[in-house]
Parts: C-alpha cells; structure tokens; sequence
C-alpha cells in the first residue's frame, strides 16, 4: 500500500520532471501538534507559525508502493526560525517522517490542488488504477468544487469511481506480491 518510502527511489525524477521541480525531496520528520486533526496541514501549519514563527513551506508529499505507484500530494509543513522542516500534521497511519519536495512556486488559497499519480507498473490493473484516481478527482471538483475541502459520502459517479478504487486495490497487492500479472 502507499506510504512514507523508506529510501529515496529512482522515479522520484518522474515527479521532478512532471511538477517542473527544482528542489531535492527531503525526509520531514512528523512531530504532530496536539490540536492537530489528520489532513488539515495548511491549517495546523498557520496556527504554528501564529504561535511559534517561522513560516509555512509548500510542496509534495510523496507516498509510494514500491512497484506499483506513486503519488504527490499538495502539503504544507513547518519552517522553523532556525530553518528546519517539521511536518507539525498528525498522520492517520502514525507517520514518523513524510517525503517532501519543496515548492516555493506554490500558494493556496483554499481550493483543492489535485494529487499527482505515477504508475511504477505496466499492468493493466496498476495502469487503470492510476487513470481512476484522475478521474475521480476531476469529478469530485464538478461535484463539489475546488473549494470543498471536507469529508463527502460519495454519490453518482463518484460513488461509482470510488467503488472501483476500492475494488482493484486488493488486486493491485496482488500485483506487488508476484501473484497477479
């Protein structure tokens, strides 16, 4: 399944080259506020810095299946005044570092920055997985708009994409594990 990757891996230059990217991804280490809420970065980051100083610093948080895929989400994490990046957002899955890959050419305003897949696969099924989570995401934002940022039950055809998110990721573990090709 997707996560933190535990070292630097070759197709991060895929991210580079697509995010027209200038910076080196550095691991982050996760030291969550305690009012923190899971996905709420921009959020949790102001606060710090309102309390703290220093100053927000955007990018992507690289998440990874070794062979399978990879994704960049839009993230904000914490510049210290003595210059070091703390990820100050609580991980659902209890992260203790994320990837990041600075972007000093991003701003948020509020509205949602869509996350950017890779397949490490040829598969089919890898292949259509990447394309169903494009597509999900663009029907979310002609539901709901670019300025939705919470939680939805899915209906329609989102629901219908969702389903099938959820349908092929067993099979996509499968694919990692050498048992479907």
């Amino acid at each position: 399944m997707l996560t933190t990757p535990a070292t630097l891996f070759p197709e991060l230059a895929k991210f580079r080259a697509r995010l027209n990217l200038t910076s080196d991804p550095v691991f982050v280490p996760v030291q969550p506020r305690s009012d923190s809420e899971p996905d709420n970065c921009t959020e949790d980051v102001e606060r710090h810095v309102a309390e703290n100083g220093g100053q927000a610093s955007l990018g992507w948080m690289i998440w990874h299946w070794p062979g399978i895929m990879a994704e960049a989400i839009f993230h904000s994490v914490w510049r210290s005044p003595a210059g070091t990046l703390i990820d100050v957002n609580r991980k659902t899955d209890g992260e203790q570092q994320v990837l990041f890959f600075e972007d000093p050419r991003l701003t948020y305003t509020g509205e949602r920055i869509p996350t950017v897949r890779i397949a490490l696969s040829t598969n089919p099924l890898v292949q259509e997985y990447v394309r169903v989570g494009n597509q999900f995401d663009k029907e979310f934002i002609k539901q709901y708009g670019t300025r939705f940022l919470g939680n939805v039950t899915p209906k329609g055809r989102l629901a219908k994409l969702y389903r099938r998110k959820q349908d092929l990721q067993p099979k996509l573990y499968c694919v990692g594990q050498g048992i479907l090709r």
